[in-house]
């Protein structure tokens, strides 16, 4: 049976696709100078790619100062579901939201973009007391320019936004850093800031401001946010099975149609989440786990590690229509961060030994009380 994408509209042509990647398992046989066959062949396609993903994730996180562990994962395009899960295990990701449509995420994100200008004035002067009244002229200027653009293009005073910074720097330094304005606590928030930053910070050395800078938004119309139904912990049917492969490992998969489930479906791990422009997997090291879309409960990436010892943590889920606070619906799951070890179809806990058949589950935003579930090896969250 052939595996349909694009809502059914497409369907992959799997013997074509193995004589192809055949050829590539062919070569890398007579590199390696061993029997490589197609399964490892693909594999290693995706080792490469997961590789190559992770050094760019790094180097927008880890090597500016920030720590990968206090902040959620959100892949779009329509492969990115299915990477989340490996990419967020090798940068202990806690966290990883896909949202409905993300193969459009980018589509969607120019018809709900803000309109930005961004503008700033050179000061060059030291950040000492006495110089707001300076710092206050040269903003009140800049929005002043920009209220006039943003109302040529359509944007009244009340359907813009416009945000303060200043690019600030150690004396002698070549480069600065932006901070957000504010009248208070400056020097504090740039020593901390290049402390996190580079790992150091002078604080008896002078602090120049560089230049004022201005970010002047018009806000656009939100696209209208359609809301899940809500199901009690119903166990969902997959539309059908096939079977993928895990760490070499031939595994009977589920796969569900992302546009059939309710909030409060369950489903069974190893399972494939398609739509019409993405795919999303959910390998067998996940735990059914519950929680709002804003992270504002209890279940937030820190304090969920405290509370759950052990191998395990974070979560993943998948993020009804829209992002940000329009977030209304999310598929949770609790990831294994250890990935070296994993076994397919079961995972250990610090609390029992090994089990099989373990669920996520669509959560509602609204609900907010902890509860026990069978078969959950992890306190959940609705």
């Amino acid at each position: 049976m052939s595996f349909r994408l694009e809502g059914g509209e497409f369907s992959l042509d799997e013997e074509r696709s193995q004589r192809a990647q055949g050829k590539l398992a062919k070569e890398m046989s007579r590199v390696a100078r061993r029997n490589v066959d197609v399964i490892e062949a693909a594999q290693g396609v995706l080792d490469v790619v997961n590789s190559n993903m992770e050094r760019a994730l790094r180097r927008i996180s880890i090597e500016r100062g920030y720590d990968s562990r206090g902040f959620a994962l959100l892949p779009f395009g329509g492969a990115g579901g299915l990477h989340a899960v490996d990419l967020a295990q090798a940068l202990r990701i806690p966290e990883v939201i896909v949202p409905t449509s993300a193969g459009a995420l980018s589509a969607t994100g120019v018809l709900t973009a803000d309109v930005v200008r961004d503008q700033s004035r050179t000061l060059m002067i030291d950040l000492r007391s006495g110089i707001g009244p300076e710092l206050e002229r040269s903003f009140r200027a800049m929005e002043k320019d920009a209220d006039s653009t943003l109302r040529d293009e359509g944007f009244p005073k009340d359907r813009q936004r416009h945000e303060r910074s200043l690019a600030l720097r150690y004396q002698g330094q070549s480069f600065e850093l932006n901070i957000p304005y504010a009248t208070k606590n400056l020097a504090a928030r740039f020593h901390r800031a290049h402390r996190q930053l580079y790992g150091y910070a002078q604080e008896s050395s002078v602090i120049e401001v560089v230049s004022a800078r201005l970010r002047s938004s018009g806000l656009v119309e939100r696209i209208p946010q359609r809301r899940l139904g809500k199901t009690a912990n119903k166990v969902a049917k997959p539309v059908r099975f096939v079977e993928a492969y895990f760490d070499g490992e031939k595994v009977r998969t589920g796969v569900y149609e992302r546009e059939r489930l309710n909030a409060g479906d369950v489903l069974r791990a190893p399972c494939i989440v398609v739509e019409y422009s993405s795919t999303t997997l959910i390998p067998a090291e996940v735990f059914r786990y519950g929680g709002s879309a804003d992270g504002r409960h209890d279940h937030s990436p820190r304090r969920a590690g405290r509370r759950r010892r052990g191998r395990h943590g974070g979560a993943g889920r998948l993020a009804g229509p829209g992002m940000g606070g329009a977030l209304r619906q999310v598929l949770t799951c609790q990831i294994a961060r250890e990935s070296a070890r994993r076994k397919i179809g079961c995972a250990r806990s610090p609390r029992g030994p090994p089990r099989k058949n373990l669920t996520c589950q669509i959560a509602s935003q609204s609900a907010r009380t902890p509860r026990r579930v069978p078969d959950c090896l992890l306190d959940l969250w609705l």
